[in-house]
């Protein structure tokens, strides 16, 4: 189904002094980047975008930044309801869980991402930036285009990141050998 636009035809007022006016999607598009729009907000549900209030565009704003959080931090883990058809009434639902191998593979992965997020906060902003471009972004770059971005060179770039990488290297190990001795805040020996 198309999208459908909509805007009042009197922006400030509500009720029935106002009427609402379709658009095409070009009209709409027009509309926006128009002087008149300056000041007016509009807010997009499925196949629906229609102006709204700036107290309600915040909320709704709110909410959606919160629900596409939620999605981002969802992504590998499954959600299992108790109120699931998956769990029959002849199982006991043990069966659903993954077996303790993954378990356990899971949390060291948990603990490694644990330290490489704070050894990674010891890095300067700029360093940071590099190793984001170049492995965390959503479209990763190539050392050459972080080169022609940054206006130095590829080796730059390259010599740059194994000092980067050397450097979290020490980080990770320091921060995992101060980890290992810590027991509810006071320095036992280690578990073995």
């Amino acid at each position: 189904m198309a999208t459908r636009y909509f805007r009042k035809s009197l922006p400030h007022t509500e009720g029935a002094e106002s009427y609402w006016v379709e658009m095409t999607g070009r009209e709409f598009y027009d509309f926006v980047n128009s002087p008149e729009a300056k000041g007016r907000y509009f807010i997009v549900m499925d196949d629906l975008v229609i102006e709204t209030n700036e107290q309600q565009f915040r909320k709704w704003l709110s909410e959606k930044n919160h629900s596409d959080y939620l999605r981002r931090c969802e992504v590998g883990i499954q959600t299992l309801s108790l109120y699931s058809d998956d769990i029959s009434e002849s199982r006991n639902g043990e069966d659903v869980l993954s077996d303790s191998s993954d378990l356990e593979e899971l949390v060291v992965t948990k603990l490694r991402c644990h330290t490489l997020r704070a050894a990674m906060s010891e890095l300067s902003a700029d360093d940071n930036y590099l190793l984001y471009k170049l492995y965390f972004a959503e479209n990763t770059c190539s050392e050459n285009e972080l080169a022609e971005e940054l206006g130095i060179t590829q080796q730059g770039i390259h010599k740059r990141k194994k000092k980067i990488l050397k450097n979290l290297k020490k980080l990770v190990v320091e921060f995992e050998k101060s980890q290992q001795y810590k027991v509810k805040g006071k320095k036992k020996r280690p578990f073995i």
